[in-house]
C-alpha cells in the first residue's frame, strides 16, 4: 500500500511539473523588447487560427549554413483575436511595408510559440521612425 501511494505521488507530482512548465510556457511573457527595420512582409495567414504574420529585415546579413549569407530576418504576429484592439498597429504596419518605411516594433517574447501564430513574438506597438532614407 505504501508503494502504490509513493508510487501516484510521483506521477502526481511529474504531471504537476509537466503542467506547470506548459502553462509558463504558452501563457506568460518570456521577454519584451524593440527591434527597427523595414516591413518587407506582412499578411494574415493560417487555416484554423489567423493571424496577422510579418518580416521585418534589419539590415545585416548572417551567415546560414550551406547556403552562404542571408539578410537578417525577424518575424512578428498579431494573433487574430488582439486584431480588434490593435487595428491602429495593423494598418501602420500595412503603410510602413507598402511605402517601405523604416519603423519600431514594441515586442513581447513567449517561451513557447502559441498555437494561434507562426512566431514567438507579438507585436505590441510600432512607430515608424522619423529619419527615413
Amino acid at each position: 500500500m505504501k508503494r502504490l501511494l509513493v508510487t501516484v505521488s510521483v506521477l502526481v507530482a511529474i504531471a504537476l511539473f509537466f503542467y506547470l512548465v506548459i502553462w509558463i510556457g504558452w501563457f506568460n511573457g518570456y521577454s519584451d523588447g524593440e527591434r527597427t527595420g523595414d516591413v518587407f512582409k506582412f499578411s494574415k495567414k493560417g487555416l484554423i487560427f489567423k493571424s496577422w504574420e510579418g518580416e521585418l529585415y534589419l539590415g545585416g546579413l548572417v551567415r546560414s549554413g550551406e547556403s552562404g549569407l542571408e539578410i537578417e530576418k525577424f518575424y512578428f504576429s498579431i494573433p487574430e483575436e488582439q486584431e480588434v484592439g490593435k487595428l491602429s498597429i495593423i494598418e501602420t504596419l500595412q503603410k510602413c511595408a507598402r511605402e517601405r518605411l523604416n519603423c519600431t516594433i514594441a515586442y513581447k517574447q513567449w517561451f513557447k510559440e502559441p498555437i494561434y501564430q507562426d512566431s514567438n513574438y507579438t507585436v505590441e506597438k510600432v512607430e515608424v521612425s522619423l529619419n527615413q532614407k
